[in-house]
């Protein structure tokens, strides 16, 4: 799972808005699993973060006792 915030701005508008968030396993130099999601979150208070947590069950790895494995989760534009 991965946490976050949304923080308001200055053009803060209440509503949903929707975040770009990869999440990629990489064990050595070889991507395992890499996907875009489009992951949405009801903002409604213009002076307080809105938290928020993501699971993508999506993602194996197939022996968690190896070594080098990495995983990534952040936001992407980019294609998917």
């Amino acid at each position: 799972a991965v946490a976050g915030k949304v923080v308001p701005g200055p053009m803060f508008s209440p509503g949903t808005i929707t975040m770009p968030i990869r999440i990629a396993v990489m064990h050595g130099t070889e991507v395992l699993y890499s996907q875009l999601h489009r992951y949405q979150v009801q903002v409604t208070n213009p002076s307080s973060a809105t938290q928020f947590v993501f699971t993508d069950s999506n993602v194996v790895v197939p022996e968690p006792t190896a070594r080098d494995y990495q995983a990534f989760a952040g936001y992407d534009e980019g294609p998917p």
